[in-house]
């Protein structure tokens, strides 16, 4: 099985820069692509440290996800080792 790290999941963030190029936290925080256990692919950051933002009279509030750099293609293998 791929190692799995609990992370923030940014993808509804409003601190996450939006860009065609490139997603990045505008606060400076790590802003990584990896993959949840539902096989999703998110952005996310291991050390943001809000607990929530305001923006246009939204709250988004962090959550705390498993995910992993190993691309879902590969965990049939790691299952059957």
């Amino acid at each position: 099985m791929p190692e799995f790290i609990k992370v923030f999941d940014c993808s509804g963030c409003p601190c996450l820069s939006r860009c065609v190029d490139e997603n990045y936290c505008n606060l400076g925080y790590s802003s990584d692509l990896l993959w949840r256990e539902d096989k999703e692919l998110i952005y996310c950051a291991p050390d943001c440290e809000l607990d929530s933002v305001t923006f246009e009279n939204q709250t988004f509030k962090k959550v705390v996800v498993k995910a992993t750099n190993s691309r879902p293609e590969q965990w049939r293998v790691y299952q059957r080792l």
